[in-house]
């Protein structure tokens, strides 16, 4: 982090000193006070079910330089009389003075900001990009799911003078948020990986989540940069909404960057050429899934943006790996293979999953675990319904469900031609897993997918 004086964070959040010396110099900044390190400030948040003003002095133990608060009490007085050297801002809003602090260090940040978005593959995106990147430059990217009003600001504290590249992942629940990370974040290069089903129960319509979505590209500079899905159905709606430079990404011949040749190994990784203006070149990605393609030609034309050599792009592709629970491929001690893909699920993420199990070479048999898919508002029956057909066409032997929601999938499947002595229905995990660990053995693959909510994770760590 940038190194900030307690002068400097007053400027910056508008708050007051009311202990303490201005001249104190703090060297990182956290929200949690188990995380602090000696000579970091403490910003304790408030939630429906914590006050982080509860933890100050747990942070003071650990050597906070000082900390921001909403209270200014007898008890906060008697509290720091014990401890030197510190100091303490008196704010009225701790979440604001978050965001107004990162956004005062992004300012004095020498970095390129790149903003990454899109209903599916943002985490995967930024993976890739961040291999490329670390290969020719400093780089600094969102850390695990660090892409909301708190991990964009931690995100940007994260950096220092020498980064060069700064990588943020922007979620987002309704209209507006992704506008006011981008005026905390400030990015000059902004990725929209595609347009999709994600939150439509709270948006209500893909139109609305374009636009929500497009909110990054509003706020780029007209020097900046967007990345766009080519092949996406958005793409004339966002390329008509900024102002920035536009280069596309994705399958379809006018795509700037785009992939060709592609073939799938036994291990459902992909191998492809890469056509870049001028150039082209052959990559084999260590990652499984054709979709991944799409997220490799994001970073791909994030990085040419930037003026990466095709050296740097090629080594940085080989080298990506997924996040934990996604995609991630394992054997059990039963010598059976686990697609871990619970970090979550929406219906075209369910889709290149189901494709990537197809692809996948094994001895035995095929096993699709789903589960509910979150936020598909009205649209849900028939969302997870739909799958079934997805199912039946991935050729898979037998299906599992969880949730009530879920259970569509397998009528759906029924529908679509998978025998009914094939599927089975439950309505919790357990359930599942009992069954799995009777049902399947060594060679078989297992698929176990399906949105946060459900802690698939706890599936796929005991069949």
């Amino acid at each position: 982090m940038i190194s900030l004086k307690a002068l400097e964070i007053l400027d910056e959040t508008g708050g007051k000193l009311v202990y303490g010396n201005q001249f104190i110099t703090v060297n990182d900044v956290s929200v949690d006070s188990r995380a602090i390190r000696p000579g970091g400030l403490f910003v304790p948040l408030k939630g429906d079910k914590f006050d982080g003003h509860d933890f100050i002095s747990q942070a003071l133990a650990r050597e906070a330089a000082g900390f921001i608060t909403e209270k200014w009490d007898s008890k906060l007085r008697a509290l720091i009389s014990e401890f030197e050297d510190i100091f303490v801002i008196k704010v009225d809003d701790s979440m604001a003075a978050l965001q107004k602090l990162a956004a005062g260090v992004r300012r004095r940040l020498p970095a390129t900001v790149i903003g990454i978005t899109g209903s599916t593959g943002k985490t995967c995106a930024k993976n890739f990009l961040e291999s490329i990147l670390i290969e020719c430059m400093p780089v600094m990217a969102s850390p695990k799911n660090y892409n909301n009003e708190i991990g964009v600001p931690l995100t940007i504290f994260m950096a220092t003078e020498q980064t060069e590249a700064l990588i943020i992942e922007m979620g987002m629940r309704g209209p507006n948020q992704i506008r006011d990370l981008c005026e905390i974040a400030n990015p000059r290069i902004g990725l929209i990986t595609n347009i999709g089903d994600t939150h439509i129960g709270r948006l209500g319509s893909r139109k609305s989540i374009a636009g929500a979505k497009g909110e990054l590209l509003q706020t780029l500079p007209a020097d900046g940069v967007a990345v766009l899905n080519a092949d996406d159905d958005w793409i004339s709606y966002l390329t008509s909404i900024t102002k920035a430079k536009i280069i596309t990404f994705g399958l379809s011949a006018d795509a700037q960057v785009r992939a060709q040749d592609i073939y799938l190994d036994n291990e459902a990784k992909a191998h492809f050429e890469v056509v870049i203006p001028g150039e082209k070149f052959t990559v084999k990605l260590a990652v499984p899934g054709k979709h991944s393609v799409y997220n490799a030609l994001a970073a791909t034309a994030v990085s040419v943006s930037l003026g990466v050599d095709t050296g740097n792009i090629k080594a940085g592709l080989a080298k990506a790996k997924v996040a934990d629970m996604r995609l991630t491929v394992s054997t059990n001690s039963r010598g059976v293979t686990i697609i871990n893909d619970t970090y979550n699920a929406n219906p075209a993420s369910v889709k290149a999953a189901l494709e990537t199990m197809a692809a996948y070479k094994v001895g035995g048999r095929r096993v699709a675990v789903l589960g509910d898919m979150a936020e598909l508002g009205e649209v849900s029956k028939q969302a997870h319904h739909d799958l079934g057909f997805s199912v039946v066409d991935s050729g898979i032997d037998f299906l599992i469900t969880v949730g009530e929601e879920a259970a569509n999938i397998g009528r759906g499947a029924m529908e679509a031609g998978l025998d009914a002595g094939n599927i089975r229905s439950y309505q919790d995990n357990e359930e599942a897993i009992i069954f799995l660990r009777r049902y399947t053995r060594p060679n078989d693959i297992v698929l176990i997918k399906a949105s946060r909510f459900m802690a698939f994770e706890k599936i796929a760590g005991r069949i």
